[in-house]
């Protein structure tokens, strides 16, 4: 499916010669992530719930910082970021096509197409997922139970779509970045950049469990997600770089 996607996109030209790079740690980026699972189902069990409450104010039965200043600034403005890279990518992509400079084109789509496809099914998720926003909450004044993800709702009420954390994923589809710059032989580069972007994801995250939308294991379970999906576009672009140029380790 992604090999027919990447085919469809604006054809760069005929990749130059590659640089030979270290094999890539395929088996580290594959398992180490799955570490994560234990802790987000201990998240969603245990820690959810009472991290959101210390957000709630029973007086008044709401959450006083989903109308705050500070966390509608961050909620309206805090994708821009991402779209701006977005589109600074796709431009670049267009750049070096036209220059004819096919390695620098490909590796450009690889960013903007990682961020497509995060976006996509993290939103597919969300719409079939039947978990519901934290103020919707019994425990929040709301009319929800506390379900998991795809359980059917005991009453006649839709589904609940608010899982995975769908503002987060402005930062975490930025995950594409680490291996944009790891391909270029960056490093100490990329280390920073995935950094960079995990503590990004996570503050637009934080603000969402602090407006009372999302639980805390909503936003990291969207990381997980987009980690494997952008290591999933990495691994179809080596393979197509290693059929390209046969000298290029796999």
């Amino acid at each position: 499916m992604i090999d027919s996607t990447i085919a469809t996109l604006p054809q760069c030209h005929a990749m130059r010669a590659h640089p030979t790079l270290a094999r890539v740690p395929w088996v580290q980026w594959l398992v180490l992530p799955l570490l994560l699972i234990p802790i987000l189902l201990w998240l969603e069990q245990g820690i959810d719930l009472p991290t959101s409450a210390l957000f709630f104010d029973p007086q008044s039965a709401s959450f006083p910082w989903r109308e705050h200043w500070l966390t509608d600034a961050l909620h309206q403005f805090g994708r821009w970021p991402a779209a701006l890279i977005f589109l600074g990518f796709v431009w670049l992509a267009r750049l070096h096509r036209r220059q004819g400079n096919g390695r620098e084109c490909a590796q450009a789509q690889l960013v903007w197409v990682s961020m497509l496809l995060c976006a996509a099914v993290v939103n597919l998720i969300k719409r079939g997922a039947n978990t519901a926003c934290t103020w919707d909450l019994v425990e929040f004044g709301g009319r929800y139970s506390h379900l998991d993800w795809f359980a059917a709702q005991p009453l006649a009420l839709p589904p609940g779509q608010c899982w995975p954390g769908a503002f987060a994923l402005s930062g975490f589809a930025l995950i594409a970045l680490y291996f944009f710059l790891y391909e270029r032989a960056r490093y100490r580069q990329a280390m920073a950049v995935l950094a960079s972007v995990l503590l990004y994801a996570n503050v637009l995250g934080f603000v969402q469990v602090m407006r009372g939308a999302h639980g805390l294991s909503h936003q990291l379970w969207t990381g997980l997600f987009c980690w494997y999906l952008s290591l999933l576009c990495y691994g179809v672009y080596r393979r197509s770089a290693r059929v390209k140029n046969r000298h290029v380790p796999y």
